[in-house]
């Protein structure tokens, strides 16, 4: 499955339409300033046809020569999504973002 999502809302709300296993790739390359307009694909690792390396690292052939760039594994990033809301049941958009890089930078959790 490869699904194109256009905002960081839209992609936290669809997260129980995530494959078990698979990546999302970004474009432009993810941080706090562009996050929230940002075009994210997730793709099942099961259609993956072959990767190519490019600036943003290792790129599914179907995303090949389109600019987009590895970002995160599609479970880890329901997990922080997840983890959120069982802390903070009524979490802001900027309070998901602020999980997401906490993640990000730390590899961890934040409640």
């Amino acid at each position: 499955m490869l699904k194109s999502y256009l905002g960081f809302e839209t992609l936290k709300n669809e997260i129980n339409e995530f494959p078990m296993a698979g990546r999302i790739y970004t474009k432009p390359k993810i941080n706090k300033d562009n996050i929230v307009a940002a075009e994210f694909v997730v793709i099942s690792s099961d259609e993956v046809e072959g990767y190519s390396k490019e600036s943003g690292g290792l790129i599914p052939s179907q995303l090949a020569g389109q600019g987009y760039y590895s970002w995160l594994e599609s479970p880890n990033f329901s997990d922080i999504i997840l983890h959120k809301v069982e802390h903070v049941p009524n979490a802001t958009l900027q309070e998901f973002i602020e999980a997401v890089f906490l993640y990000l930078e730390n590899d961890a959790f934040i409640d």
